[in-house]
């Protein structure tokens, strides 16, 4: 079986992160992003991302470079070049921005399987609020950056936009158990998802739901 890879899409904190995690503990190796901002508490270079210098970031093997520019510095991300073996599955969180250019790398190497997490709006945003008052320091004015980004990178009359939502495996996050069960239909199913992901027609995907 050639080698898997989910490459996992949706809006800030629209559960992208938890997906992957619970990939992870079903036994999915996750490749990698890079950056070159300084790492937050608790993320581990080599886990959470490869933390490089703006140096090291136009010398190794990148694909899919972006860039965002904050109120704390301007900082690129990236993912890495990395081998896939077969019979493994493989995840990886991305932005829509770098979609066309992954799996123009990966499309010879796995089977690719998209999926799009899509959630309540208003849930999203108190989630992001949530998730910076629990800082020692919380900046609100950097919720306002995220919502304002993902109104460009999301938007939903984007050609790029509706092109990768009617490829991916579409997931309507909760806020419950819904990623828990989405993640073991992924990993104990991906015959019927590779077969999902060939049928283009809304309609007959709808039939099978």
């Amino acid at each position: 079986m050639r080698a898997i890879l989910y490459l996992i899409m949706g809006k800030s904190s629209s559960g992208k992160n938890t997906l992957k995690e619970e990939l992870l503990k079903l036994g999915v190796t996750s490749l990698h992003e890079c950056t070159t901002r300084p790492a937050r508490p608790g993320e581990k270079d080599g886990k959470d991302y490869f933390f490089l210098s703006e140096e090291e970031f136009q010398e190794e093997p990148v694909i899919g470079k972006i860039h965002f520019e904050t109120k704390y510095g301007n900082w690129h991300f990236g993912v890495m070049k990395e081998k896939v073996e077969e019979n493994k599955v493989y995840c990886l969180v991305i932005c829509p921005k770098q979609y066309e250019e992954v799996v123009t790398y990966y499309v010879d190497k796995a089977d690719i399987i998209p999926i799009w997490i899509d959630t309540d709006e208003e849930q999203r945003i108190l989630n992001l609020i949530l998730r910076e008052e629990k800082k020692d320091k919380p900046d609100y004015t950097e919720i306002c950056r995220r919502i304002k980004s993902d109104a460009i990178d999301f938007c939903e009359e984007s050609k790029l936009i509706r092109n990768i939502k009617t490829e991916s495996y579409l997931v309507y996050n909760e806020f419950d158990d819904t990623l828990l069960n989405t993640a073991m239909e992924l990993f104990y199913d991906c015959k019927y998802l590779a077969f999902y992901k060939s049928i283009t027609r809304e309609d007959e995907r709808e039939a099978l739901k």
